[in-house]
């Protein structure tokens, strides 16, 4: 139930779209049926296969980003919430994304009763769902006397998924103003979260994330240059200051794309941590500027941990040949060094504090970097 199958149409084409999914799945679906828009994609929905408490969604034509983002907050939530959701959509009359996304941030409202013969139970529920906060200096409260009371109020409505109540003192409020999406981690997978502000408006974007999630985030502030919007991390989810600092410091005066590029390769935890700042040791250059080039030929440097010698490198070179170490017995037969040295010599490789450093490949830093940022390193 955590999920949304719905058919989308575009002309006389259709396909199966089932939420939450990718960037890359949702495109794939959108080629299928000929959808060319991509920062904002709309298609009608000709069924609602699951849930069908989200039936009157058919016939409509919606944002796909919205009922994605909707699909991520349900998938949020355990069964007992979405069932409370589809009643007070249904008792409401909700009929769009917008609509039912708010509803998700207002769902403390309601209470869904499905077993209506305990009301000891029923009005334990009750308080601690709709007035978790609310003491009393006579002991436990009578439950049994309010959960009769709550059985008997006129703030209740049948629903087909149950009795639903709702808490009138509690007044529904406008998370979603329909263009920019509010703040939900639905992972808590990232590296950093970063607020974007625009025209009064804010964004969130959790990175490292696909280039058209950062796309379509900008588009519904109403820009499609990164330079004009306003950037500040509020989460940063390594325990590391000097990669805070870094990342403070990028988003200031790099442009966001390159922020994102920084956090991919560094978004496997401290390994990539590690790596990136062997590389800046390497070329002895710890600059944004070149940071941000390091991050984007990331892949075309290798670096081995904990190396001290040549002899070390070597075997780490064989390793890499064959996919298993040596043979004890054939130890005596191999020069492990001269295979080190060679690695020095053919690939530029460097041993530094934490390890040891070579290119992958036959250009030089120069053509790897720029030669603007080598004449920085050498002034």
């Amino acid at each position: 139930m955590k999920q949304i199958a719905l058919n989308i149409q575009n002309g006389k084409e259709e396909v199966e779209i089932t939420f939450p999914c990718t960037e890359k799945d949702l495109n794939k679906a959108l080629e299928v049926v000929g959808i060319k828009e991509r920062l904002a994609p709309k298609g009608v929905i000709t069924e609602v296969l699951t849930p069908k408490g989200l039936s009157m969604l058919e016939y409509q034509e919606v944002n796909l980003d919205e009922i994605n983002y909707l699909a991520n907050l349900m998938d949020t939530n355990d069964a007992s919430d979405i069932k409370t959701f589809l009643a007070a959509a249904e008792v409401n009359s909700y009929r769009t994304p917008k609509d039912l996304i708010n509803l998700h941030f207002n769902l403390d409202r309601y209470m869904l009763i499905e077993d209506k013969t305990d009301f000891k139970a029923i009005g334990r529920r009750y308080m601690l769902t709709m007035h978790p906060a609310q003491k009393t200096e006579k002991g436990e409260p009578d439950y049994e006397g309010i959960g009769k009371e709550v059985m008997s109020s006129k703030h209740r409505e049948k629903t087909q998924y149950g009795l639903l109540i709702t808490n009138e003192d509690c007044n529904p409020q406008e998370v979603y103003d329909g263009q920019v999406f509010p703040f939900f981690s639905f992972t808590n997978k990232e590296l950093l979260i970063v607020e974007a502000e625009y025209g009064g408006k804010k964004e969130y974007l959790y990175l490292p994330a696909p280039k058209i999630t950062i796309q379509k985030a900008l588009g519904r502030l109403g820009t499609e240059n990164p330079e004009e919007c306003k950037y500040e991390m509020i989460e940063f989810y390594e325990d590391s200051e000097k990669w805070e600092n870094l990342f403070e410091h990028l988003l200031q005066e790099q442009n966001i794309y390159d922020v994102n590029a920084v956090a991919e390769k560094i978004d496997d935890g401290e390994w990539g941590f590690t790596k990136l700042s062997a590389l800046m040791k390497y070329v002895e250059d710890d600059s944004l500027e070149t940071l941000v080039k390091l991050a984007k030929k990331y892949d075309d440097f290798e670096f081995l941990e904990g190396a001290q010698d040549l002899d070390e490198v070597g075997r780490y070179a064989l390793f890499m040949s064959f996919g298993c170490d040596v043979a004890d017995e054939l130890e005596d037969y191999i020069n492990f060094e001269g295979i080190g040295k060679h690695m020095q010599d053919r690939y530029g490789g460097k041993f530094i504090d934490v390890g040891f450093v070579y290119k992958v490949g036959n250009k030089t830093l120069e053509e790897m970097l720029g030669d603007r940022v080598m004449e920085q390193k050498m002034q």
